[in-house]
């Protein structure tokens, strides 16, 4: 629940926020905490002024790079590589970065964070990146690498005018030859450098290539903070994702004229080919289950879980099939809002689990080499395995359940450093809705624990989420590429391990013949840094 607790003489910028949302039924004022953070106000100020002081501006020593390449390009082709400056994370106020109110195009991205006494209403966020750093980077690949050695932040524009912050791309780069390859950028004064996600360079243009999105969160209009604008533009610019989508709760104070509104920002940030943004809401059934629906249309009315009409699985079913939807299902195996998979009645519409997210993960239960557990405490039978051992046609993907605003490279889910946001890696033959949909759709999905690490699964020639026949010998091919190294890959049958191999390299490439038997075959990778990835299944029938 966002929080705003002054005196009764609000501030103007309050005031100028209240007047321009015109929405009914949203209760500004709530003597309650932010969602998620579970202190009171006071505890709250406290606590945000023993971790970071209030800063104006922040120019301090930098502790990382963010960097996101392509994760497939064709051989020769040029392109560009997304980078972000870190340093420690501090509190802005509101208006540091302009003279005027901020805007969502202007460099401040915030959220409510702690209030002043004397009646004072202060708005606060968060960030990592300073608001300017002009130092240079050098840059480092293989003999294959057709590109700039370096990069001078102070020839770099920020995302948004009158923006000074290290964010900008490099260019343009290509790559002679193909196979897997990366870059590294290194600022010589700290001595920090970060190797790029792995590029996979393709012989010849291929009919898919791989995307990444964050496609669960949410905004203040429900329980999160800042606004859907901020929402699409930190997924766009900031964090660097191909496909993002909102999903807000109709049940929280989520009224009709303010899921136009969404409907709208939605659609109005969607641009095929750079960032597509998907139409999307979240069914919040305490009961039944948490799921996420998502729609390829530019429009699709939302419903209630507390709607007498629409309060029953079925009923969800119906409206979801109506308007060629999907239902995913997400933190599964927590004991607070356990799903119980005999409510899974219809696998044609829902077709995908969310298995990893800030939750953590719903994929296996916690233990010898997985440490991430579901947040809230585990309910037994309720784990991703579970449903694969009874059967169940699920895929899978990941994402974060964001609540800060800030989709696909959360400040706080990093500094938690126990649970990241996770990923949605997207193996589509188009970057628009159409086939962005298409490849969820059809299980062309897999999902990550935040990391963007390559990863390929086929049997029979068929590739992740198809439907094979039995056979006594069939092809399997895994293919993983990773910017750190690979310890272990397992294929799961039927929920549990079956095959596994230790490659220990940045790149695995693993073949071999199997009787194909009846039921489900996914790919588990397990990397060096304790990060995973978990491909859809392959199922074999008849």
């Amino acid at each position: 629940m966002l929080v705003i607790w002054a005196s009764s003489e609000l501030s103007p910028p309050l005031n100028r926020l209240l007047e321009n949302l015109k929405m009914e039924r949203r209760t500004f004022l709530k003597r309650s905490a932010v969602s998620g953070v579970g202190m009171t106000l006071g505890g709250m100020q406290e606590a945000a002024r023993a971790q970071q002081p209030a800063a104006t501006v922040k120019t301090g020593k930098i502790k990382g790079i963010f960097v996101v390449a392509p994760s497939t390009i064709e051989v020769g082709k040029e392109f560009d590589v997304s980078l972000k400056m870190l340093t420690d994370p501090f509190h802005v106020r509101l208006n540091a970065f302009t003279r005027g109110y901020p805007t969502v195009s202007s460099s401040t991205s915030f959220s409510f964070r702690f209030f002043e006494g004397n009646g004072k209403l202060e708005w606060h966020y968060r960030s990592e990146v300073p608001d300017r750093w002009l130092g240079t980077l050098q840059i480092s690949s293989d003999s294959d690498y057709r590109g700039p050695s370096s990069i001078c932040f102070a020839d770099v524009p920020g995302p948004y005018p009158h923006d000074g912050r290290p964010i900008g791309k490099v260019g343009p780069i290509q790559f002679t030859r193909p196979g897997v390859h990366f870059i590294t950028f290194r600022d010589p004064r700290s001595g920090v450098e970060q190797i790029s996600n792995p590029i996979y360079v393709k012989s010849k243009e291929s009919p898919e290539d791989l995307y990444w999105g964050d496609i669960h969160g949410h905004t203040l209009l429900t329980d999160g903070v800042r606004s859907p604008e901020e929402y699409y533009y930190f997924g766009r610019d900031e964090a660097f994702l191909d496909i993002c989508a909102l999903s807000d709760h109709p049940e929280f104070y989520l009224t009709d004229p303010m899921w136009h509104y969404l409907t709208e920002v939605t659609n109005a940030f969607n641009e095929p080919g750079r960032f597509v943004t998907l139409q999307a809401f979240e069914w919040t059934h305490h009961r039944l289950g948490h799921r996420c629906l998502y729609f390829p249309s530019d429009k699709v009315p939302c419903i209630r879980s507390d709607d007498p009409e629409y309060n029953t699985v079925e009923a969800m079913y119906r409206f979801t099939k109506e308007h060629a939807g999907i239902a995913i299902p997400h933190h599964s195996a927590t004991r607070q809002f356990p799903l119980v998979w005999s409510n899974v009645r219809d696998t044609e519409i829902e077709r995908l689990v969310e298995v990893y997210s800030l939750w953590g993960t719903s994929e296996r239960p916690v233990g010898p080499g997985h440490i991430r557990t579901i947040g809230r405490g585990e309910n037994p039978g309720s784990f991703y395995v579970d449903a694969m051992k009874k059967g169940l046609k699920l895929g899978l993907i990941a994402s974060s359940d964001m609540h800060i605003g800030q989709p696909g490279h959360a400040i706080s889910h990093r500094q938690n450093k126990r649970v990241y946001g996770g990923l949605m890696g997207v193996w589509a033959d188009k970057l628009d809705r159409a086939g962005v949909f298409d490849a969820m759709w059809n299980r062309r999905v897999y999902g990550t624990t935040g990391t963007r690490t390559i990863l390929q699964f086929s049997m029979g020639n068929r590739p992740m989420g198809s439907t094979i026949e039995p056979s006594a010998s069939v092809p399997v091919k895994v293919y993983a590429a990773a910017e750190v190294l690979i310890t272990r890959a397992e294929i799961v049958y039927n929920g549990d391990v079956y095959k596994e191999c230790e490659p220990n390299d940045n790149e695995l490439t693993w073949e071999f013949a199997e009787n194909a038997r009846q039921g489900s075959y996914y790919v588990r990778i397990m990397r060096q840094d304790a990060e995973e990835a978990w491909s859809s299944p392959v199922w074999v029938e008849g």
